[in-house]
């Protein structure tokens, strides 16, 4: 994701790795090759609050057609590239897929 984002946006893609968000995708690969299901789970703490009000913005938008928080308005605005938009939906499927990753299934 950083090398797409350095091709498009060039050194400001470097700040942008150090958000929270990103910096979970890499500690959750990492929770993921030494298998601690812990460190995984922690990863999506982080990130938690975040994650979840873009769950309103995006409810919102498809409901009201409004942004009631305003941190995913940005996937409207003309300028914003495809590649950007491929690499910004992790704060949609991240927090489902460490939880679906670490909570075996009831039987």
């Amino acid at each position: 994701m950083i090398a797409s984002r350095y091709s498009e946006n060039g050194s400001v893609a470097i700040y942008e790795f150090l958000w929270a968000c990103n910096q979970a995708l890499l500690v959750g690969a990492f929770a993921m090759i030494v298998e601690d299901s812990h460190l995984l789970r922690a990863s999506i703490v982080v990130v938690s609050v975040d994650q979840l009000l873009w769950y309103i913005d995006l409810l919102g938008y498809a409901v009201k057609g409004k942004f009631y928080i305003g941190v995913a308005k940005y996937v409207i605005w003309p300028e914003t590239s495809r590649l950007r938009l491929m690499t910004t939906f992790h704060h949609v499927w991240y927090i489902p897929l460490v939880l679906w990753l670490t909570f075996p299934s009831v039987n």
